[in-house]
């Protein structure tokens, strides 16, 4: 399985639009040679810098006192069923959930860095 997106090259700036700074959307991911029996996906979003867990997607937004890079990793996981979980679930819940169930796995990360001007 492979991703990618128009927005960002793996280990490339994820574009402000796409941050807290931005428009706080989530940039798009095009996923191929997905798994023939793939019923859904789940996607992790992991702030290697911050270890805070996102349970939604909220765009990269470090507190005003962060001035380094962070590094976002996108996680993708094809599953052969889908899971009966809440949308509110956590990190830890949702991999319990996915156990036993994850036939392809794969991932890209974004770098972005808050600019500071004046």
């Amino acid at each position: 399985m492979i991703v990618t997106s128009p927005a960002f090259t793996n280990n490339g700036n994820i574009p402000v639009k796409h941050t807290g700074f931005g428009e706080d959307k989530s940039p798009e991911f095009q996923i191929s040679e997905v798994p023939e029996n793939t019923v859904s996906f789940a996607i992790i979003l992991d702030d290697l810098d911050v270890p805070w867990v996102k349970n939604c997607y909220r765009a990269p937004k470090q507190p005003f006192f962060i001035k380094k890079e962070h590094r976002y990793v996108f996680y993708f996981y094809a599953l052969d069923t889908f899971l009966e979980i809440s949308e509110n679930s956590n990190k830890q819940t949702l991999q319990t959930a996915m156990q036993g169930h994850i036939l392809a796995e794969t991932q890209i990360c974004g770098r972005f860095k808050r600019h500071f001007y004046g």
